[in-house]
């Protein structure tokens, strides 16, 4: 009789253990899963390729943030106003959720004047010296 209350003690002992345990570790899972806000940055972003024959896929987003929607993070953000094209007139102010597990570089700028001033330095020829 004596060895039958051991072994059930034993046994509440391990079952509480891993209850306590599980419990941790969702705590932690909530806890690294906060959603994140990139307050007034402006970030360029790039995300990979749809397929082997597309490109990648990249764009500017201001009011950005880190949100959930079921079990995924996505990059949630709204599309500045350039101001310069009607496409780009037509677009100001969308929000778009890009899936994070498809993005592989983000690229943090102040203001959507230091990106743009950025992207015409990149694109300016490199002058070539000649031997």
């Amino acid at each position: 009789m004596h060895l039958n209350r051991i072994v059930v003690f034993a046994v509440a002992i391990t079952l509480l253990a891993t209850f306590l345990s599980s419990r941790g570790g969702e705590k932690r899972a909530e806890s690294s899963e906060k959603d994140h806000d990139f307050g007034d940055k402006v970030l360029y972003v790039v995300t990979k390729p749809k397929d082997a024959k597309s490109d990648c896929g990249y764009s500017l987003y201001e009011k950005v943030k880190v949100a959930r929607l079921g079990d995924r993070s996505f990059l949630v953000g709204q599309i500045p106003d350039y101001g310069e094209r009607p496409e780009f007139k037509a677009a100001a102010g969308k929000t778009v959720w890009i899936p994070v597990s498809d993005i592989v570089q983000i690229t943090e700028f102040e203001t959507i004047a230091d990106a743009k001033k950025y992207f015409e330095t990149v694109r300016k020829p490199v002058d070539k010296e000649e031997p």
